[in-house]
């Protein structure tokens, strides 16, 4: 593994060492890693893929009266299985009233139980390996699935899927935390709203610490990729 090559593109913030990468193309995938000293945090795997709108393919939510819905897990070769991992859903279009939500499905293959399957020991041995390091699955598209399974007619065909559902949420309210002496006068203002506290106020429980997470970002956002701790 080498160090990363730094160019208009690909920059470190001076300010807490951040890797940024603009204008990603598919020569920026591979395994990125952040090293502080000796030590080394879990690799991100990244695969830049161009997903066109003929790759996906759009769904509704179970609760939908009508389809087309959400496809099955379906086995496959070497005793893997072919799913849709999905991410969350999206904030609601609109807030007050009956607005539209979605969320992405993308194609995934993770390990039922591996036999030899008329394949050599050695072969068997590496998609052995390989779906134990990754005991949640390997994206359909992703660089690092083993080419025998990425050329399995099933995986070719599985598409993305997006699904879409009606959401109702009310509009969020400006939720602000002050503190008074003992005259009445405020003398701290906090907008817990924009995420900001008072140390004189309870902070909200932090988030479970998080093993794998699919995350998604329109074409033309920007996406960050950060290191746990």
């Amino acid at each position: 593994m080498s160090p990363v090559e730094f160019t208009e593109h690909t920059l470190l913030s001076p300010e807490d060492r951040t890797l940024q990468i603009f204008n990603l193309k598919s020569e920026n995938s591979g395994q990125y890693m952040c090293k502080l000293g000796n030590a080394v945090v879990a690799p991100y795997f990244l695969t830049v893929v161009n997903i066109s709108e003929t790759s996906m393919h759009q769904v509704h939510s179970p609760a939908a009266p009508s389809g087309p819905y959400s496809k099955k897990p379906e086995e496959i070769a070497f005793n893997l299985v072919l799913d849709t991992e999905w991410g969350e859903w999206s904030t609601c279009s609109t807030c007050g009233n009956v607005g539209r939500k979605h969320k992405m499905g993308y194609c995934n293959v993770y390990r039922k139980a591996l036999e030899s399957n008329n394949r050599t020991k050695r072969s068997a041995e590496e998609l052995e390996e390989i779906f134990q390091i990754f005991k949640y699955g390997i994206p359909c598209q992703s660089h690092i699935l083993p080419p025998e399974v990425r050329r399995l007619p099933a995986v070719q065909a599985r598409r993305n899927e997006i699904m879409t559902g009606f959401c109702h949420v009310k509009c969020p309210e400006n939720l602000v935390f002050e503190v008074r002496d003992k005259e009445g006068k405020v003398i701290e203002r906090a907008d817990n709203s924009e995420g900001i506290y008072s140390l004189s106020q309870k902070l909200p429980p932090m988030e479970p610490s998080t093993e794998r997470r699919l995350q998604y970002e329109a074409k033309g956002k920007d996406l960050v990729l950060e290191c746990p701790g």
